[in-house]
């Protein structure tokens, strides 16, 4: 369970497992998740489906979402999972942990720079 220490070493593993159970989780992780829109025929505009509109694979697609939501929260201690707290996909919920625990681009370039100076 991931207490907020050792977040690089928790990360790998956590993309090994996530693939361990499908390959197609560590892909709703890094990429987002799958979209289920359709074009809509009066307005010409793409918009979500209705439920009623969904197929067996956009079912399946928004399942693979909620799983690997399942298993980041899963995966968290009390404290870490309130920092996550609202996120509405997997993505969202890694780049959050990612910034929290890594800092941002920015910050992440920044640290670079430094260690290539100090060196």
């Amino acid at each position: 369970m991931f207490n907020g220490a050792n977040f690089i070493s928790w990360r790998d593993r956590m993309k090994i497992f996530s693939q361990s159970i499908d390959i197609d989780l560590w892909y709703v992780i890094n990429e987002g998740p799958f979209e289920v829109t359709i074009i809509d025929d009066h307005t010409t505009r793409r918009r979500e489906k209705t439920r009623d509109e969904l197929t067996p694979q956009d079912k399946a697609n928004l399942t693979l979402n909620a799983k690997v939501m399942n298993v980041l929260y899963n995966a968290l201690d009390g404290n870490e999972s309130t920092r996550v707290k609202g996120c509405i996909s997997a993505k969202e919920i890694w780049d959050k942990w990612k910034e929290i625990h890594e800092g941002s681009d920015d910050v992440r370039e920044q640290k670079k720079s430094l260690l290539v100076a100090k060196y």
